[in-house]
């Protein structure tokens, strides 16, 4: 009987040893996947976390790179007022460096005409300065300087001066047409007044005496 006992004690303690590592093995593996779920929210912040810092340097690179863009606009623009100030400290104002269509500018019909009957207001072949307009402007640009009173009154405009181009080129009567005052009605007379011979306008292929109007603008910037 004795024996018997011992036995079947021998089977329970065996068969308990088993079901013991068993519940340990299932809370190891509990434990590793409590583990690994933390570990996958780890690394979900740190994905989110890059993604955010990958965005900011995105956006560092398009401000880096409209800073640039924006120097160089600057630099332009820095160069550009220096040189309208050194025109300003050489009292050279702005010209106007394209033509304008004086008839639509100034009525020519309404302004005084001259009483001489061999001046032409029409003609085949336009008076034209000697190297055309860029070469007048220039001229005038380095002649012309702004009077000191409209640099004071803020005087900006345009000053519309006729002259006559006689046969052989060169500039009589000048007079001003249309004038915006303080003092640069008569620079803009006494800089026409200085110019050189002029090709004369043809009529039928011949010099003849032409009545010309030669707009002149003034801006201070």
């Amino acid at each position: 009987m004795k024996k018997l006992i011992f036995i079947l004690s021998c089977i329970l303690l065996v068969s308990c040893v088993p079901k013991k590592k068993l519940v340990e093995s299932q809370n190891e593996t509990s434990q590793m996947e409590k583990k690994v779920k933390e570990l996958e929210a780890k690394n979900k912040v740190l994905t989110e976390q890059y993604q955010t810092l990958y965005n900011q340097n995105q956006q560092c690179i398009s401000s880096v790179r409209n800073l640039v863009q924006n120097n160089e606009q600057y630099t332009e623009r820095i160069i550009d007022l220096n040189k309208r100030l050194e025109n300003l400290r050489n009292n050279k104002p702005e010209i106007e460096t394209t033509p304008v269509n004086t008839q639509e500018e100034v009525n020519v019909n309404n302004a005084p005409k001259s009483t001489t009957s061999d001046i032409h207001q029409v003609v085949d072949v336009k008076p034209e300065f000697k190297g055309g307009s860029d070469k007048m402007y220039k001229f005038l640009s380095s002649n012309i300087k702004y009077p000191q009173k409209a640099k004071l009154e803020n005087i900006k405009g345009r000053v519309y001066i006729r002259f006559i181009v006689e046969k052989d080129g060169t500039l009589t009567d000048p007079k001003v047409l249309r004038g915006i005052g303080s003092g640069c009605d008569e620079e803009a007379l006494r800089v026409v007044k200085l110019m050189p011979k002029w090709f004369p306008g043809k009529l039928r292929g011949k010099p003849v005496r032409t009545s010309y109007i030669l707009p002149i603008t003034f801006v201070l910037r």
